[in-house]
């Protein structure tokens, strides 16, 4: 690892620290004010209006809440992406619609993640066509 990257690296892990810090400092109340005002100025950016696809992280429990953009996402017919870890890999998946988002269980980081019935229907409806 290069001085540089070590760097970036360190100057990450300080800010994570301090956002986490001060994300634990707002009241339920505060975040879900801040989760719709980040919301209302994502929505007006020329690049999400004009998207098809967006792919984004689901919130942990104390992080601003995404669940906003979901919703949206899928009322203006957009297709969503969300990421699945299964250890240190991580692959985008496709979401199909807002019930499969709320039927989504939680994984040990309070994570919504896809449960491995639901990952099997996105995977298998993300091929256009299967040779045999």
């Amino acid at each position: 690892m290069t001085p540089s990257s070590q760097m970036v690296r360190s100057a990450k892990a300080v800010l994570r620290k301090e956002m986490k810090r001060r994300l634990l400092l707002l009241s339920e109340s505060e975040k879900q004010t801040q989760s719709q005002n980040v919301a209302q100025m994502l929505f007006k950016v020329p690049q999400y209006k004009n998207s098809k696809r967006v792919s984004l992280y689901l919130n942990m429990r104390e992080e601003l809440q995404t669940e906003l953009v979901v919703k949206d996402l899928f009322e203006a017919g957009k297709k969503c992406y969300i990421p699945y870890f299964k250890g240190p890999t991580m692959k985008m998946v496709q979401l199909f619609s807002w019930e499969d988002y709320q039927g989504l269980p939680e994984n040990k980081w309070h994570i919504k993640q896809p449960g491995t019935t639901m990952l099997e229907k996105m995977l298998c409806q993300q091929v256009d066509w299967t040779s045999y």
